[in-house]
């Protein structure tokens, strides 16, 4: 599977809808909604990669100009979502949509609540491990993501 940036065109800051698997570049796992199941607040993990549709997600754009966008998994058809915008709050599957930023440092990509001061994380590489909100730090690669085209 190769890594395509899909937020360069031509070396100009664009989000590109579409598939794709999103990796943390700490942890080298992969943003997984747990078995894939569409309950209400399943949660959003790190898994490493096993090529199944919990780990593949489709980037919807919400406003290209500020890097808005939802994301929705393919096995349980459901939207990653921050139910509580607090530090150490939960990622999960919901029914219910919610608009991210993702903005791009280095080739990497943060994903962080609108206008809010927290962004996606993970603790550390254990299967299993909860995608959480913290305090964004662009220097902390367990705060950043890549986004492999499927």
């Amino acid at each position: 599977m190769a890594e395509v940036d899909l937020f360069f065109t031509k070396g100009v800051f664009k989000i590109q809808a579409g598939g794709v698997r999103i990796k943390n570049i700490d942890t080298n796992t992969y943003f997984d909604l747990y078995h894939g199941l569409s309950s209400e607040n399943n949660p959003v993990i790190g898994f490493e990669y096993n090529g199944t549709d919990a780990q593949l997600w489709t980037v919807q754009i919400v406003d290209e100009s500020k890097g808005h966008v939802k994301l929705l998994n393919a096995a349980g058809g459901t939207y990653a979502r921050a139910p509580d915008h607090i530090i150490g709050g939960r990622v999960v599957g919901s029914n219910v949509s919610e608009t991210f930023k993702v903005s791009e440092s280095g080739g990497k990509v943060q994903i962080t609540v609108i206008n809010e001061d927290y962004a996606f994380s993970l603790a550390n590489a254990a299967n299993h491990e909860q995608v959480k909100l913290t305090n964004p730090d662009g220097s902390k690669n367990n705060q950043l993501w890549s986004f492999q085209k499927v």
